[in-house]
C-alpha cells in the first residue's frame, strides 16, 4: 500500500500521534517532539479505539505508542493501524523491545526520550517514509549507517515444531534474502535454516542496512555480498547461488534482469 504524505506545502514536516493512557507522559512527550523543526504534533490518544479513531482521521505519519496501554498489550496494537504508517514504540522498560520490531515498530524508546536519541528516530522514519514513497530521498541516503538495529542484529520470531513461538535475534550477515509471501515473508538465513515471519518485505527494507541490501523485482530482497554465482537453466528462470547456503534461489524474468543489471553496474568499466 503506497502512503502519500498530506503535508505538501511542507515536504520535511513529519506529523506526530502520541498514545499513552498517561496524560503527563503525553504532555513530556510532546513538548520533546514540539522543540523539533522537522516534527508537529497532530493529535494525542489516551485509549487504544481513540488512537485508531484519530489515526484515521489525521493521518499522522508517525505513530508514537506507549507499550504499556491495554494492560501491557500496547505492542500489539501496532499492527492495528493502517499499514505504512510508521509506529515507534516508547516504554518504562526495554523488556517489550524484540516484540515490538516483530510487530512492525521501526524503533523503540525508553522513557524519558531525550532530543538526541530522537534524531535517530527522525532517521528512521525518513528511511520507511522514503521506501514507501519511492525513490530513496538524500536524508535516507546519508542515514542509511545507523539504521541497522540491535547493534547490527534484527529480531526475527518463528514458531518451530513442539515448541512455543521463539524470538531470535539474528545477525544482518546471515540474512542471505528474503521472499515476499502477502503479508508475510520467507527469510533465508545462512546455513540452509529458513523462517516464515509476519513482516512485511517493505518493512524488511526500513530495518536492513540499503547500502547491503537489494531489491530484484517486486518480492525479492539480497544480501548482494554474498552472491556467488547466475545460471540460466531456461529462458524463463534464473539460479542465483549465495555464499553460506546450497539451495539457489529461483528468480523470474523481471527479478532476473534486475539482478543483472545490478551485477553489472557493481563491476568496474
Amino acid at each position: 500500500m503506497i502512503v502519500t504524505r498530506l503535508h505538501h506545502e511542507a515536504p520535511e514536516l513529519l506529523s506526530a500521534m502520541i498514545v499513552d493512557a498517561d496524560t503527563a507522559a503525553i504532555h513530556r512527550l510532546s513538548a520533546v517532539l514540539k522543540r523539533n523543526p522537522r516534527l508537529t504534533v497532530r493529535c494525542t490518544a489516551r485509549t487504544i479505539p481513540s488512537a485508531i479513531r484519530k489515526a484515521e482521521e489525521h493521518r499522522p505519519d508517525v505513530v508514537f505508542l506507549d507499550a504499556a496501554l491495554a494492560n501491557g498489550e500496547g505492542v500489539g496494537v501496532a499492527r492495528q493501524f493502517a499499514p505504512g504508517r510508521a509506529i515507534v514504540v516508547v516504554s518504562d522498560s526495554p523488556d517489550f523491545a524484540l516484540e515490538a520490531f516483530e510487530f512492525g515498530a521501526i524503533d523503540y524508546l525508553l522513557k524519558p526520550v531525550g532530543a538526541e536519541r530522537l534524531q535517530t528516530t527522525l532517521r528512521r522514519i525518513e528511511r520507511f517514509l522514503s521506501i514507501l514513497e519511492g525513490p530513496a530521498a538524500d536524508t535516507a541516503a546519508e542515514s542509511s549507517s545507523d539504521l541497522s538495529m540491535l547493534s547490527d542484529r534484527v529480531p526475527i520470531s518463528s514458531q518451530r515444531s513442539g515448541m512455543r513461538k521463539a524470538t531470535d535475534l539474528v545477525s544482518v550477515t546471515d540474512v542471505i534474502w528474503v521472499e515476499s509471501l502477502q503479508n508475510y515473508s520467507i527469510v533465508q538465513l545462512s546455513g540452509g535454516e529458513r523462517r516464515q515471519v509476519k513482516r512485511t518485505l517493505t518493512e524488511w527494507e526500513a530495518l536492513l542496512p540499503p547500502q547491503e541490501f537489494v531489491r530484484i523485482g517486486r518480492s525479492v530482497l539480497i544480501q548482494f555480498a554474498k552472491l556467488r554465482t547466475i545460471t540460466s537453466p531456461s529462458r524463463n528462470e534464473v539460479l542465483a547461488y549465495f555464499q553460506g547456503v546450497e539451495q539457489p534461489l529461483r528468480v523470474g524474468r523481471a527479478a532476473a534482469s534486475k539482478l543483472r543489471e545490478t551485477v553489472r553496474g557493481s563491476c568496474p568499466a
